[in-house]
């Protein structure tokens, strides 16, 4: 999956002089403009007061500058001296950000329990030492439910998109809103041109050469704003919703990225072209495939006429290494900047290293990066000849398998002879822990190693065998049509890969009824994806358990001292209970046959993990529910088996006791 971050800032300086009035444009722009007042539901977020209305032509403009970088947990202020200026702790999110030299604000996403978030919108003094002086925060109520939401700022106002399902109107909207910032950080609800002339352009399909942000971003640096309608053109907007200038790009294409007026970069059937808004009439400037448009080429962002990107260079089954360019268009010149690479064993496998917060601030390029297996904030220097990499704050402090332990992988592939695509492969994840951490460790680390092994060996002989199977089924195809036909016309779609992911490792203590001393046990956790054609694979999960005596692996009836029967019982019982709360997730409509479809069943050797609650049994896909209903768990609390948790810590599970 391709990973796009826009950051953007986009000039009007080769538009045409001159606008036209969108009384004049009725074809393309509606009349109607969609207000906050008409949607059904009280939208102030007043501080001080009533709506004040805003002439943007008389503001004082303040000095504008972009706002800091962001990620999901931290802001960073970007500059001379690069500083986390404010995290969120816990479930909490950072949703968006933008700001000015003295403010900056952001909406935060607060995680109030059970998937259900609120939203808030903070303002921090951007002077304030290691950002902890905060202005107060004011809520936005009337967004609590849901939506996706982006923060731009223009001349002393703070404006935000919202998009999201409007139950009022019956139908997914795009709405702005201006809030004008006192010197407090306070904000108060304005109508201004921007907010009317936005929503209107929105509702009529129109769509911004970038994102929201980088729309903001264009307003300040010349005021228009350039927005596009797909098979029509791009067009550039004045603050009052005129039309100031009209670009014909290729009704295929996908506007992407824009730039500083000058370049605008779509992308259409697996092809990036690249136009210059100065010489439209000439075409593309630069069309796909070239020597950095190819397959393995995600783009980044623009910036001052240089196109940031990376490519991917695979050194095993989704583990990459990833080379990052500056591309300047002008000069038709390829920089080459840094590398990072996916680390075995990441806890958080939606970040992906030098990807994820990409930005470009003046001289230096900011990204998200796992160091000393923690998360921080790195930089680049784009100035000078040889590009130099920094480490700033640190986002995520990670305890978990990199302090006790590595974790070590075996992969393989067979590839199609005639276009060398991948045909079937195996990615296969497992742990060493350090004799030094954990008791017996040299015990678990040789039963780890035969299971993998193990593991390894199967997956060498239906490589084989699979490859086999695909050679004597299309050789007689291949004789007819070709093998480059063959390739062109997708028959590798269905192609079988299987992967085993480490998921962490987790200490328990417990205590037995009847009993004086404690048992420790460790828990390692896998999971994996076997795909083998269709709509989608078969996820798989599996659990070993440790007895930290003498290094033994053990069942569930050794570490609670129950029988079979009273096990088996126990999941029946409380997986009819979960159906009662969740029966929507299940494929039997009554109790009686959840109860014997449990009791039949689960046994010691069934799906199951540990957790703070008790033993969770897994029913996989299928098994008792629809695949969209994923694994399905039903928790037996502790107390159920007789038994006390005293203390666990790991990767999976804070520490913890009672």
């Amino acid at each position: 999956m391709k990973y796009i971050k826009i950051t953007l800032a986009l000039l009007a300086c080769c538009m045409v002089s001159g606008c036209t009035t969108r009384e004049g444009t009725e074809e393309l722009i509606s009349g109607n403009f969609i207000s906050g007042q008409n949607l059904g539901e009280d939208t102030s977020l007043e501080n001080t007061g009533g709506e004040a209305a805003v002439d943007i032509a008389s503001e004082e403009t303040e000095s504008y500058i972009e706002g800091p970088v962001w990620s999901n947990q931290t802001i960073l202020n970007a500059g001379e001296k690069p500083e986390i200026m404010y995290r969120v702790e816990g479930e909490d999110s950072i949703v968006t950000v933008a700001g000015t030299e003295d403010t900056v604000y952001a909406v935060i996403a607060d995680y109030d329990g059970d998937e259900k978030f609120s939203y808030s919108l903070i303002a921090i003094n951007r002077k304030a030492a290691d950002g902890e002086e905060l202005f107060p925060v004011t809520e936005i109520d009337h967004f609590s439910d849901a939506g996706n939401f982006r923060l731009g700022y223009y001349h002393n106002t703070l404006y935000l998109l919202w998009s999201g399902y409007d139950a009022s109107a019956g139908d997914w909207i795009d709405v702005v809103y201006a809030y004008e910032d006192g010197e407090d950080g306070t904000v108060r609800k304005t109508g201004d041109d921007v907010t009317t002339m936005l929503t209107d352009l929105l509702a009529e399909d129109y769509k911004f050469c970038g994102d929201f942000y980088d729309a903001m971003v264009s307003l300040n640096t010349n005021d228009r704003i350039l927005l596009w309608k797909q098979g029509e053109k791009v067009y550039s907007f004045d603050t009052k919703g005129n039309i100031c200038g009209e670009y014909a790009v290729d009704s295929s294409i996908n506007i992407s990225l824009s730039t500083d007026g000058r370049y605008l970069i779509g992308t259409g059937d697996d092809a990036y072209s690249v136009y210059d808004l100065e010489n439209m009439d000439q075409g593309p400037l630069m069309e796909g495939p070239r020597d950095i448009w190819n397959d393995s080429v995600d783009l980044l962002t623009v910036r001052n006429g240089s196109i940031y990107y990376y490519r991917k260079e695979p050194y095993a089954f989704h583990s990459n290494y990833y080379d990052f360019y500056r591309y300047d268009i002008a000069a038709g010149e390829e920089v080459y900047l840094f590398e990072t690479e996916t680390i075995p064993g990441q806890p958080d496998k939606n970040v992906i290293n030098g990807v994820t917060g990409f930005s470009v601030r003046g001289d230096n390029c900011y990204f998200l990066n796992y160091d000393d297996g923690s998360l921080w904030w790195f930089s680049c220097a784009l100035s000078g000849e040889v590009p130099t990499l920094e480490r700033l704050g640190l986002v995520r402090e990670y305890q978990g398998i990199f302090d006790v332990g590595e974790v070590v992988y075996d992969h393989n592939e067979k590839v199609c002879e005639a276009c060398g695509k991948e045909l079937y492969a195996y990615y296969i994840e497992s742990v060493i822990l350090s004799t030094e951490e954990i008791p017996c460790a040299e015990q678990i680390n040789e039963i780890l190693r035969e299971a993998m092994e193990t593991e390894v060996g199967q997956c060498e002989n239906f490589l084989e065998e699979c490859y086999q199977d695909y050679q004597d089924e299309f050789q007689a195809e291949i004789e007819i049509e070709g093998q480059e036909y063959l390739c062109n016309n997708n028959h590798l779609v269905d192609r079988l890969y299987e992967t085993k992911y480490f998921d962490g490792v987790t200490q328990y203590t417990f205590e037995r009824e009847g009993e004086e001393r404690q048992h420790l046990y460790l828990e390692v956790d896998f999971s994996g994806y076997l795909y083998t054609g269709g709509a989608h694979g078969e996820p798989f999960r599996q659990t070993y358990l440790f007895d930290l005596d003498d290094g033994s692996i053990v069942s569930v009836g050794d570490i609670f001292g129950v029988s079979e029967e009273e096990y088996r019982r126990l999941a029946a019982e409380y997986t009819v209970e979960d159906f009662r709360e969740n029966g929507e997730k299940y494929f039997l409509s009554d109790e009686d046959s959840i109860y014997e479809y449990a009791y039949e069943h689960v046994d010691f050797h069934f799906l199951m993990y540990l957790s703070e609650e008790g033993v969770v049994i897994e029913y996989s896909p299928y098994e008792l529910g629809p695949y969209a209903s994923g694994f399905i768990p039903v928790t037996i609390p502790y107390e159920e088996l007789g038994i006390r948790l005293v203390d666990v810590y790991g990767v999976n599970a804070a520490s913890y006791s009672n």
